[in-house]
Parts: structure tokens; sequence; C-alpha cells
């Protein structure tokens, strides 16, 4: 955080509008998800919904793999969500092939913010 004037801004903001002349019109996403990289060429202005595509596994993720929960009878789902609505991939007996049907699925989707 960066405070000018009384005021607080995100140092990410700020550094993408010195290095652009102009002050960002979404959100600043970090590339590669360290939120403390602040180098310009880790720095893009985009939408909350390509923002949210960089997101990583979740905390309480229990397998450790995005998008991907374990079932009771030792399988696992694949899930993606866009939009606001989860999309159901499969349900599949090694952890690799759901990890795989996720990531299939994230690149056929990304396409459409390309």
């Amino acid at each position: 955080m960066v405070h000018i004037d009384g005021k607080t801004y995100s140092a990410h903001r700020i550094i993408w509008l010195i290095c652009n002349g102009k002050y960002p019109d979404g959100e600043i996403d970090h590339i590669n998800r360290n939120k403390t990289d602040n180098r310009i060429e880790n720095l893009r202005d985009v939408t909350r919904a390509i923002n949210e595509l960089n997101k990583g596994v979740r905390k309480d993720s229990k397998t450790g793999v995005k998008g991907v929960t374990a079932h009771k009878d030792g399988g696992y789902f694949s899930f993606i969500q866009r939009n606001g609505k989860r999309h159901y991939l499969g349900h599949f007996k090694s952890i690799d092939d759901a990890s795989n049907a996720y990531q299939t699925a994230q690149k056929e989707m990304d396409k459409q913010y390309e």
C-alpha cells in the first residue's frame, strides 16, 4: 500500500499509472500470482473475470489440485467455474485424470478471453 496526500492506494496500481501514463481500467493481475512481485512485466490490466482465471489452488483444498475434489468412493470429481456457474467435468479414478480434465476445460474456456 502507498499513502499519498492522506489517501491509500495499492502499490501495483500506482506502478501501472507511472509506467503506462494512466490509471488501470480494470483490476491489476499479477501474472505469476506473487502479489509482492510488482515488476511491470508481471502486471496486466484485466477484467475481474480474467483475474479470477489466474487463481491458484484454494488453501482449504483437500486434494491440493485445482478443480479436483475427492469422492468418498476413492475417486475424484472435477469441476470448473466460469461466469459464476460451476461446470461438472466428470468422475475419475485417478487424481491425474481429474486434473487433466480440469486443465483441458480451462484451456478451452480461456480461449474465450483471448
